[in-house]
């Protein structure tokens, strides 16, 4: 006769399979094209950096305006500054390497420099 343990061992192995099977093949979750609004703060601030590093490599403010186009929200005031100036603050907050910060500083100075009037737009 089957122990207890080894009886609840093959509940908890079925149910595992179980679980598994159900979330991959019966109700997968689909993701595709979500929005970037969705990302958390702390990947809004990642590609903010990589822009900036990209921005860094070739000094091409308009291919940086245009790249973080990806995290406007449709309907709502463009405004790329706010962006930087976000992943600014939450990369002072949250200690990202002086570098980064400095990336970030730079391209800051670049959109100014390109159209003070984003600096004028409020963040929200």
């Amino acid at each position: 006769m089957m122990s207890r343990y080894t009886l609840f061992g093959i509940t908890i192995f079925l149910g595992f399979i179980f679980a598994v099977y159900y979330g991959w093949a019966v109700r997968p979750l689909a993701a595709a094209n979500a929005a970037p609004v969705l990302l958390r703060e702390d990947y809004r601030a990642d590609y903010v950096v990589m822009v900036a590093e990209a921005f860094h490599a070739d000094h091409n403010t308009e291919r940086a305006i245009a790249a973080l186009g990806f995290l406007g929200v449709e309907g709502e005031p463009y405004n790329p500054y706010a962006f930087v100036s976000d992943a600014l603050t939450f990369g002072t907050e949250n200690d990202y390497a002086v570098v980064d910060l400095e990336l970030l500083q730079a391209l800051a100075a670049a959109l100014l420099e390109f159209d003070a009037g984003f600096a004028g737009t409020p963040t929200p």
